[in-house]
C-alpha cells in the first residue's frame, strides 16, 4: 500500500478525495432466513475450518471489509498529503444481524445449489480445488459440504426437500478520505 498512497498523493488535488469501497462476499442472512443464525454460523464454521490455509491477504482485507487496510498514516513511511481528521469510514451491516444492505441491493434469494455454485467461485474456495482435486466436485468439495449443511438446517425446521431458500447478502464498507 506503500506504492499506492505514494502514487495517489501525487496525482490526487488538494482537497480531492481517494475513496476505497469494499464488498464481502456473500453470506447468509440470519435474519431473512429460516433458521438463518445456525445456517450462517455452520457456513462460517466449514469455510473457516476448510478454507483457512487457502486465504491469502487480499482475500482476508476484503473479507474483513479493509479494516486492516495500510492508510497513509500507518504505513512504516507514513505518506504526507492525507489529513488523518479527514478519514471517515463507513459500514452497512457488516458483522450485525440487521439487513440494512437491501438499501444497497446486495441482498438476494438464493436455493442452496446456487449459494454452492456462488461461493465455489471464491479464490480460497479455487485454491482448495486445486490442492484436493479428487475431492473436488464430489460430495467432498467443500462447498457442497455448505450446500448439505444448509439443507440439512432447514429441513430441521421443516422446509420440505426442494423448497429450501435463504437469502443472502454481501456487507460493504466505504472509507473516502478527502
Amino acid at each position: 500500500m506503500t506504492q499506492f498512497w505514494r502514487s495517489a498523493a501525487r496525482v490526487v488535488k488538494a482537497g480531492g478525495t481517494v475513496a476505497l469501497w469494499a464488498r464481502t462476499g456473500m453470506s447468509v442472512d440470519p435474519a431473512k432466513t429460516l433458521n438463518g443464525a445456525a445456517i450462517k454460523a455452520a457456513v462460517e464454521e466449514i469455510l473457516n475450518s476448510e478454507l483457512h490455509q487457502y486465504y491469502k491477504q487480499g482475500n482476508t482485507l476484503t473479507r474483513d471489509l479493509y479494516v486492516d487496510l495500510p492508510l497513509p498514516w500507518t504505513i512504516k513511511t507514513p505518506v504526507t498529503g492525507f489529513d488523518k481528521s479527514g478519514f471517515i469510514r463507513k459500514e452497512w451491516s457488516h458483522k450485525t444481524e440487521s439487513s440494512e444492505t437491501e438499501a444497497l441491493g446486495t441482498g438476494k434469494t438464493l436455493t442452496p445449489e446456487e449459494f454452492e455454485k456462488l461461493i465455489g467461485t471464491s479464490s480460497p474456495v479455487a485454491r482448495w480445488r486445486e490442492a484436493n482435486p479428487d475431492k473436488a466436485g464430489t460430495e467432498e468439495d467443500v462447498a457442497r459440504k455448505v450446500r448439505r449443511r444448509i439443507e440439512s438446517l432447514l429441513h430441521e425446521v421443516g422446509v420440505e426437500p426442494g423448497e429450501e431458500l435463504l437469502r443472502g447478502r454481501s456487507d460493504g464498507a466505504c472509507a473516502p478520505h478527502g
